[in-house]
């Protein structure tokens, strides 16, 4: 233990504290304090204070006088022995100071001044600061491996008072330091319960109130203890079977003998039955038929001048299992609840567990029957149950019990409800468990169903089982009159019970009713409807069915909508169409048929897209030509009324267009799209270059205009339509003569003509174009001041009998005339039938190699090189035609500019249609030029002698 001061100075009245703390221990530790050699009596407990701890003591005086002065010592002890520490308290009294005499007004009065002082420093009379009494001693050692008590009391100063320990000027916390840290309101310990050589250093203890701070220090030096005694360890843990006898050996390590072993068990000192043998460098403790009471913690320790070690190890004694309670035979009465117990003990505490007839194991030590009867009994009226109780010591314990009894009838469901569809084949089961015979009667709404009965279309059927019976209630093509509430009652000579089953005839629901549509847009329509019947199950969602419906394909589109809605917003509309809609009612079983079909208009936006091949061409010095087809439909967003052409001088681009309106034509539905719109600009001027846009419009608005195309009028005229006539056929050529049709003195020279002509028969036609570089140039028959020229030309190498139509166009430095009026006519002769000629002659006239099992292939090839070498004859040809044309349109520097393409390229799809043109072309499916694939053509046809409508062939000249 730690030794007080030799002698303590305190004044009177103050509060003090002694304490006495314990270095090393070997609990339990016992306290007493002694006055001048004599036990302290506390017969005043107002006057002191005795408070005991584990590793110390204090003696607190709360008010100290002259009686007090005294030697006090503390006397510890434990089972190793007594140690003592004293100090001599010496009490200094207090005295009085007179204060000087004072007149006031010759009245002579004295005042008593009392000066109090602690140390021979004035002490306030309230509101004072704290005042720490000494810390031991200003350096303190003590040896390693030894417990540190410090105390830090004070002996004065207000409440509250707040203590704070440092070490070496570092706080000491309660959480990150190895010692602990207990403070009282007069006093405070630090506690380290092990020191290390690291625990050296200056502590410090601070204490503090509203009214000041005080602090005292102490150095601490931690001594190396090199010949304390150390012992090798014990084993931590020993199991050991009851009865057996053993013996614990602690063995000293290392340390300076002579050294002194005892022995503990629980940390109390060792009594009775076991006896210690010990020698200087060892010690035995001998256990003789150990007990279940012998387990416990026994502790070795040595003890030497220097200090000492300690070593315990845990012994468990191993007890084999014994009963409790022994589990007995049951005899259970009927619908009774029952558990039987099976308790056994010993060391360490036995496992219980439950074999049950089907061979599962219950790990639990009460068995509750009523949870295990209906699985375990399996028709038997008695079961076997064995406990088992195991600790792995010994034997286990085992007990057989027999259990008997009697099941009643019972269902385990008492209520279901099943769903079935019209039509279905349905099973009603009823599951009775008890004991057999049970038996088994079903009821409809009340009334009992007969077994016996004819009826086919109820079947019912018992089958026994391990645990009692099912009995199955078949009901044949469901109807909606078999929906109710079924009974089935089970009976035994122990009990009856009784099942309901709701049997609810399930089917798709009725078609939704009063569809309307409440309001539409141009994107979206808002319909809503009732519904009456959802065919015994809940509708699980509606679908709104919606289509186009005029002139359209039939593309249907559906749209969920969620079981408590009756409403809802069509989105995604196109505008300006008609729609028809319907909604359906779904069910778990199915759909309802569709409601009555209602119809509806989304209202019309402008068109989206502008019109499609839009073409310009200059038809001569004052007329445009404008042709296009009508966006495609998709874009319309409702009915096209017509297109705005509008057209401005390329020139003036800061003048608004000057728009004209075009009405829509009215074509069959699957033509609209490829219908195409031509319109004449007139009153233009001569050689002007002109912006032309188009857009259409609809009841709603005009949508976008069309990207600006060019055109620029001619400098002069085209030249007028020739007048053709044929003349004379022969066998296999046919004379024409054409001439112009009007005189006009203005019209520009004609630099060539091209003659077109049809085989009857074939739909391509032949070119013949006439000009000074490339064909020699038909014969002038006749001119006269007065008439045009007259041209005649002899086509020949022509087929007899044949049908041939022909017509003329001239070609002048701004283009190509309108074509003449067509000749239809035919060749001398009738046409030949060369097959069966050819063929009589080869098989009777001819030798084998002239046969046609020989020829046939023979000619079959050299037709398809024939073929080949025709092909190829023609490309290259209307090949030579084209270049020949081209360039004498290119001759002219002004035609060349009047011909630049001033067109929209056609769409993709139409690409077909409208790529690899003749240089005359025809519409898809007429046999005739454009111009004329109107007029109907038959042998009878006359020369064309009427004069030429301006709404037909526009030409700009003079009238």
């Amino acid at each position: 233990m730690i030794q007080l001061p030799s002698e303590i100075r305190l004044r009177e009245n103050v509060s003090y504290i002694l304490q006495c703390p314990v270095v090393s221990d070997s609990k339990p530790i016992f306290f007493e304090w002694l006055k001048n050699g004599q036990p302290l009596q506390l017969s005043n407990f107002d006057q002191y204070k005795i408070d005991h701890y584990d590793t110390w003591s204090t003696l607190t005086f709360k008010h100290l006088t002259t009686n007090d002065q005294a030697t006090y010592t503390c006397r510890v002890k434990n089972v190793e022995g007594i140690d003592t520490t004293s100090t001599k308290l010496l009490v200094q009294g207090l005295f009085k100071k007179n204060c000087a005499k004072m007149n006031f007004f010759h009245i002579e009065l004295l005042i008593l001044c009392c000066l109090w002082f602690h140390f021979d420093h004035l002490v306030a009379s309230s509101n004072d600061p704290p005042v720490i009494s000494r810390i031991v001693s200003t350096h303190m050692s003590q040896s390693q491996d030894s417990m540190l008590n410090l105390m830090c009391p004070i002996s004065s100063g207000s409440q509250p008072i707040t203590f704070k320990w440092f070490k070496d000027n570092i706080e000491i916390k309660h959480a990150n330091q190895r010692g602990s840290i207990d403070n009282k309101p007069s006093f405070s310990v630090l506690i380290i319960p092990e020191l290390e050589l690291k625990d050296s250093g200056n502590y410090s203890c601070v204490v503090s109130n509203a009214y000041g701070i005080d602090v005292q220090w102490t150095f601490l030096q931690v001594k190396a203890s090199a010949g304390s005694p150390k012992l090798f360890e014990l084993p931590k843990r020993i199991e050991l079977q009851e009865n057996f006898d053993y013996t614990f050996t602690c063995n000293l390590l290392s340390g300076i003998k002579p050294v002194t072993f005892y022995w503990l068990k629980n940390d109390h000192k060792i009594s009775g039955k076991h006896s210690q043998m010990d020698q200087s460098s060892f010690s035995s403790l001998i256990l003789k038929e150990i007990k279940r009471n012998d387990s416990a913690k026994y502790t070795c320790t040595v003890q030497n001048q220097f200090g000492m070690d300690s070593t315990s190890i845990e012994l468990f004694v191993q007890v084999p299992p014994s009963w409790i309670k022994e589990p007995k035979d049951v005899n259970l009465r009927m619908g009774e609840e029952y558990s039987v117990e099976c308790l056994a003990d010993g060391l360490p505490k036995p496992k219980i567990k439950w074999l049950t007839p089907s061979g599962k194991t219950i790990e639990n030590e009460i068995l509750d029957l009523s949870k295990l009867i209906k699985n375990e009994k399996n028709g038997r009226q008695t079961l076997t149950f064995e406990c088992v109780a195991d600790n792995g010591i010994g034997e286990a314990l085992r007990k057989s019990i027999t259990i008997s009894y009697n099941v009643p009838a019972r269902f385990d469901e008492k209520y279901s409800s099943i769903q079935a569809k019209k039509g279905d084949i349905i099973v009603l089961k009823c599951n009775a468990t008890g004991d057999r015979p049970i038996t088994i009667r079903w009821t409809k709404d009340g009334m009992k169903l007969d077994r016996l009965s004819h009826h086919h279309h109820y079947e019912m059927n018992d089958f026994p089982t391990s645990y009692g019976v099912i009995s199955e209630l078949s009901i044949r093509s469901v109807q909606k009159t078999d929906g109710a509430i079924y009974k089935c009652d089970a009976e035994n000579e122990h009990g009856r019970d009784d099942r309901t089953i709701k049997l609810l005839v399930v089917e798709e629901p009725s078609s939704p009713v009063n569809v309307k549509i409440n309001e539409v847009w141009s994107r979206s329509a808002s319909v809503s409807w009732r519904h009456l019947q959802n065919g015994n199950s809940p509708v699980t969602r509606y679908l709104i069915q919606y289509w186009r419906r005029q002139n359209a394909p039939h593309r249907l589109n559906e749209v969920n909508v969620s079981s408590s809605q009756t409403s809802f917003l069509i989105k995604n509309l196109s505008p300006g169409l008609s729609y028809e809609l319907s909604v359906i009612a779904e069910n778990e079983v199915g759909r309802s048929e569709p409601s009555e079909t209602v119809p509806f208009f989304t209202g019309e936006e402008e068109p989206s897209a502008p019109p499609n091949d839009i073409n310009v061409e200059p038809k001569g010095p004052t007329t445009i030509r404008i042709t296009w087809r009508a966006p495609p439909k998709e874009f319309w967003n409702g009915l096209i009324k017509g297109y705005y052409v509008g057209f401005r001088k390329a020139e003036d681009s800061n003048q608004a267009y000057t728009l004209k309106s075009i009405d829509s034509k009215y074509t069959e539905a699957n033509q609209i799209e490829n219908e195409v719109y031509e319109y004449f600009l007139r009153d233009l001027s001569r050689g002007t270059e002109y912006e032309i846009v188009i857009k259409a419009y609809n009841m709603a608005g005009s949508g976008p205009q069309s990207h600006v195309l060019l055109a620029r009028t001619l400098d002069g005229d085209l030249p007028p339509a020739q007048h053709l006539i044929a003349t004379e056929t022969t066998t296999n050529s046919i004379s024409l003569r054409w001439h112009q049709r009007d005189n006009r003195d203005s019209i520009t020279p004609i630099i060539s003509y091209t003659l077109q002509y049809q085989k009857e028969g074939e739909p391509k036609w032949h070119e013949i174009p006439f000009s000074t570089l490339a064909t020699s140039s038909p014969s002038i028959m006749e001119q006269s001041s007065s008439t045009m020229p007259i041209y005649t030309y002899t086509l020949s190498n022509l087929e007899s009998g044949v049908h041939y139509r022909i017509f003329v166009t001239a070609v002048n430095r701004f283009g190509f005339s309108d074509p003449s009026n067509i000749v239809f006519t035919k060749t001398i002769g009738e046409r030949l039938n060369f097959q069966g000629k050819l063929m009589n002659h080869l098989y009777y006239e001819n030798p084998y190699y002239m046969q046609p099992e020989f020829t046939i292939p023979i000619i079959t090839a050299f037709v398809i090189v024939f073929i080949i070498m025709v092909v190829a004859y023609v490309c290259v040809r209307r090949a030579k035609h084209r270049a020949a044309a081209n360039s004498l349109i290119l001759d002219s520097a002004t035609l060349s500019k009047q011909f630049t393409g001033y067109s929209t390229g056609p769409r993709y799809a139409d690409f077909d249609k409208v790529s690899g043109k003749p240089l005359i072309m025809t519409e898809q499916g007429n046999i005739f030029p454009a111009a004329y694939a109107t007029m109907p053509m038959d042998e009878n046809m006359q020369p064309w002698t009427g004069e030429m409508k301006k709404d037909s062939h526009i030409y700009d000249h003079p009238q």
